[in-house]
Parts: structure tokens; C-alpha cells; sequence
């Protein structure tokens, strides 16, 4: 059988969250614990992050740390720990908090902090030792206002006001002095209103990951007993209602005075949108992540659902080549209508909202292909040459080399299957989206078809063919979701029919029978003399 051109490649979307189900957090042990004066009331960090088996060095550079995916709390001290901006509001609230559990829609009553600054902390570096379990630090030491009616490291009988509220919001990696992409800028020190940071996407697909501090559990209050604090939710507008739908995840806000053993936690959530990149484990089992299948085609002509004999045509890829553009709904109508520029591939995170705000006027926008934001992410198989970005999977790639004859085919490895195979063998460097913003992805993929044929020197027939598909996302991706895409290479088998004619003679080629030319020869033929 030999096996013919690609007949389509479609890719789309199906949303999972991106941290896996396992995860881990930062515990004193009884020894580190004994190390804390009681009365010094210190203020420690946790951290919760799902788990990976990333191992590397930590990273000493400044703008960022190491690029790619950040799985785990080891591989958040790897990459230079996170930044914390802490305000202390006395007997107030933060602004515009509540602590009601969605999806309740709640007008914000409770008495507000207004016009203040990070005065407690303002990208305070935290650093983690590099162990599974890292252990948190950071200098100079704070400690919790003694705002508490009665402490537990005080006299029971002892007594003092109420309040000594402080709130904290993170990010991650800790990024000490802004660069030119990744985190680009920070509010002021002065500014009021919550804390942001600016985000550009680098263009050389180079990115760093870019993770959100939400509410985890904390340390017990003090002056109330065994009272978790779980943080509170944060409304866009503090004079407004409180939008569930656009409020997912509670911060730490709020908080008061702990016990001496009490925490921080952080559970940080990734603050971009991911596109494709590795599959990962879910329970149920879902399709995620970058993946390839084969479709085969039936006799009937359905474009899928054929038999596949493996032992006797294999496919394998050589590259695939993503060209990664970002579009915006300009309009505000619901559909995407402008590509961002370089100068506008970029937004502001709300550290204490969760919501990213990106500049959709000007400089920032065109209708012009050639002006968009284009980022180049490269997977390569050993036959490939230039750069990349990633590697395929090792089951599907094109060997550097071949023999001669069978040889050559006993050296093939399974290549694409009927069933979703992994596109990458190790993803280095994601494909990130700012939040809000509808991913362009042109995908040209190379690959190999061949078909055993023993009457052929090869003992094989090789086609090699390129085939691109441009997808835009009809929606536009939201924060901490990974968004799945199956490259579906169709194979069309090579079919004959058979027509028997008379030898009736017809050289003029008008379907009638020519008796009286039917003795002529033109050479060259069926040119007239």
C-alpha cells in the first residue's frame, strides 16, 4: 500500500489546569521550630506548588532565573524564589476585600482601607534551599503587629487592641531589576491601590514562567485559638459588586497575628496561559498537552477509522515549526480583530485581583501580518538541522540516519500511531499567552511516510512532504489553564480503477470512431501536419 499526501491538519483547544494533582508545601521541622523565638513573633513563608522531578541549578540570574515551566517548589527555589509585597492597614481591611464564599454576588460594605502603600514589604526576595521541602528565608526579618486581645506568647490575662491587619501578594521567580521581556516593570514603592507587574513575551521563545501567589492554608490565628486564616477575595472595583466569574482564587489578605509555628502560604498559580507543551497525568485521564494521531481513511471514504498496518508503513516527523502570534478583540465584540505588535505583546497583572489588563490601542495593535508579534518555537528530531526550541518525542522522530534495505526499516522507530502519542520529549521552553488574548498559531510539520515494497532498491517507498495550518482560538485563554492541541495527519491511500476500451481507432480524440484518418500517423503525435 502506498500511502499518500496529508489530508488535513486540525488542532484545537480543550482547557485543564496546569499544576497536577500532587503537590507539597514548605514544613518547619521540630528542630527548625525550636530555632524561632516564641516572643519574637516572626513572620514565615510556605509555599505550595504541584510536584515535578525537576533538578537544576540554581539559577544566578538576575532578570528571572532559567527559562521554562515552574512544577514544584524545588524547581520555584531554582529559580530564584519569589517577591512578596506586604501592607499593613491597622484595624482596616485591605480595600475592596470580603471573605463570602462564591459564587454569591456581595456589594463590598466592610470597612475599607483606602490610599495605602506596600509600607510593610515591597518585593521582599524570598529564597528557598534547594530540596524538595525548601526551607524559606528572607532579610530583614518582619514581625506580626501585637494588635491581639490576648496572644499566645503573652500572659493570658494580658490584653491589647484589636487589628494589626496585614496583607501579602506574590510572585514568582523574584525578579530583582526589570529587563526588556519577562517582568518588565513594578508599581512604585508610593503608588496606592494594589500591586502589578508587567509582562512581555520574548520574542526568541526564550520565556520564563510567570506564577501568581494565591491564599493557602495559613497558620492559625493567635488571638483566637486553633482559626485558620484562609485569605479573603479582592473586587476589581472596591466600590462595586464582587464578579465571581472573574474572581477564581482568594489572596492572602487580611491576615492577623499567627501562633509561633503559623506560615504565610502561598499557592501559586501560573499567571500566563500555556499552549500545547508536554502532556501531564490527570486522573480522569484527559487529552492534553501538544499530541499527534494518525487518521486513517476507510474505503467508504470517511476520513477516519481505517486499518493501519504498522509493521508495514511507518510515519515519522522530522520538525515542527510553530509560528506564535497573539491576537486582541480591539472592538470589545467578542471576536478577535487586531494582532499585537512587539511593543504591545505584553500586560499587567493585578497581584491582588488575579486580572491582567493589556494595552489594546495604537502602536500597540495592527491589522498587518508583517507587523504582528511572531515568535518562533522549533521542535526537532535528530534529522533536523538549526535551531530548536524542543525535542520530539523519540517514538516518533526521524532518525539522524538510515541504512540500506532492511536494515534501514528494522531501524525505524514506531512513529505516529492511530492513538495520541506526546509531541515533545523534553519541553524546554513553553508556549505562553498573556491572559485575554486569542493564540495564532501557524504549524508547518515535515514528516516521512514509508510503505515496504519489496520491488524497490530501497525495499521501501519514502515520501517526504511539509504540510501547514494556521488555528486562531476562537476564545480568548485565561490564567493558570493549559490548552491542548492534537496535530491529526491524515493518510489517504493511493486507490485505482480500471476502464476496458475497444480498439476501435479515435485519433482525433472527439469520442468518434475515425475510418477515414484511422491509416494516418502524425509525429510528434496528436500534433496535426
Amino acid at each position: 500500500m502506498i500511502m499518500k499526501a496529508i489530508r488535513k491538519l486540525v488542532a484545537f483547544a480543550s482547557a485543564a489546569l496546569l499544576l497536577g494533582a500532587c503537590s507539597q508545601e514548605t514544613v518547619l521541622t521540630p528542630d527548625e521550630a525550636k530555632q524561632i523565638d516564641p516572643k519574637n513573633n516572626e513572620i514565615s513563608f510556605g509555599t505550595f506548588v504541584g510536584k515535578s522531578h525537576q533538578t537544576r541549578a540554581i539559577s544566578a540570574a538576575v532578570n528571572g532565573g532559567v527559562p521554562g515551566s515552574i512544577t514544584s517548589a524545588q524547581a520555584l527555589a531554582q529559580h530564584r524564589g519569589f517577591g512578596v509585597f506586604a501592607y499593613y492597614t491597622e484595624d482596616d481591611d485591605y480595600l475592596g476585600t470580603t471573605s463570602v464564599t462564591p459564587p454569591t454576588a456581595v456589594a463590598l460594605t466592610s470597612p475599607q482601607a483606602s490610599a495605602i502603600t506596600p509600607n510593610f514589604m515591597y518585593n521582599q526576595e524570598i529564597t528557598g534551599t534547594d530540596a524538595e521541602s525548601p526551607v524559606w528565608t528572607y532579610s530583614p526579618i518582619k514581625y506580626w503587629p501585637n494588635g491581639n486581645a490576648t496572644a499566645d506568647d503573652q500572659d493570658p490575662a494580658a490584653t491589647g487592641t484589636p487589628g494589626g491587619k496585614v496583607s501579602f501578594f506574590a510572585y514568582a521567580p523574584f525578579v530583582a531589576t526589570t529587563g526588556s521581556t519577562g517582568i518588565t516593570n513594578f508599581s512604585a514603592n508610593s503608588a496606592t491601590g494594589n500591586p502589578t507587574i508587567t509582562y512581555k513575551i520574548d520574542p526568541s521563545g526564550n520565556v520564563v514562567d510567570l506564577l501568581w501567589g494565591t491564599a493557602g492554608t495559613n497558620g492559625v490565628k493567635a488571638q483566637t485559638g486553633d482559626v485558620v486564616q484562609n485569605g479573603d477575595y479582592i473586587a476589581v472595583d472596591p466600590s462595586g459588586t464582587l464578579a465571581w466569574a472573574e474572581r477564581p482564587f482568594p489572596v492572602n489578605a487580611n491576615l492577623t497575628k499567627m501562633k509561633t509555628t503559623g506560615k504565610v502560604q502561598f499557592v501559586f498559580k501560573h499567571a500566563l496561559a500555556k499552549v500545547g507543551g508536554s502532556s501531564v497525568t490527570t486522573t480522569p485521564a484527559t487529552t492534553n498537552g501538544l499530541q499527534i494521531v494518525l487518521d486513517i481513511d476507510k474505503s467508504d471514504g470517511s476520513e477516519s477509522g481505517g486499518t493501519y498496518d504498522n509493521t508495514e508503513t511507518k510515519v515519522t516527523v522530522q520538525t515542527i515549526d510553530i509560528n506564535v502570534r497573539s491576537k486582541v478583540d480591539a472592538n470589545n465584540d467578542g471576536t478577535p480583530d487586531k494582532y499585537l505588535t512587539a511593543a504591545g505583546n505584553q500586560g499587567v497583572l493585578d497581584l491582588a485581583t488575579g486580572m491582567w489588563t493589556i494595552d489594546k490601542t495604537g502602536s500597540n495593535v495592527t491589522d498587518d501580518l508583517a507587523s504582528a508579534s511572531t515568535m518562533s518555537h522549533r521542535i526537532t528530531s535528530p534529522k533536523s538541522t538549526g535551531t530548536s526550541n524542543a525535542t520530539l518525542n523519540t517514538a516518533i522522530a526521524e532518525p539522524a540516519s538510515l541504512a540500506d534495505g532492511g536494515a534501514a526499516w528494522d531501524g525505524l522507530v514506531n512513529g505516529v500511531l492511530t492513538t495520541v502519542q506526546n509531541v515533545y520529549n523534553a519541553e524546554t521552553n513553553p508556549l505562553i499567552y498573556i491572559p485575554g488574548t486569542y493564540p495564532e498559531l501557524q504549524i508547518a510539520i515535515t514528516y516521512i511516510t514509508r510503505t515496504k515494497d519489496a520491488n524497490l532498491a530501497k525495499g521501501y517507498s519514502e515520501v517526504s512532504q511539509t504540510i501547514t495550518r494556521t488555528i486562531t482560538f476562537a476564545e480568548a485563554v485565561k490564567l493558570n489553564k493549559q490548552y491542548s492541541l492534537v496535530i491529526h495527519l491524515g493518510l489517504t491511500s493511493v486507490k485505482f480503477d480500471a476502464i476496458v476500451s475497444d480498439w476501435d481507432p479515435d485519433i482525433d480524440g472527439d469520442g468518434d470512431v475515425d475510418t477515414s484518418d484511422s491509416n494516418e500517423i502524425h509525429l510528434p503525435i496528436n500534433v496535426a501536419p
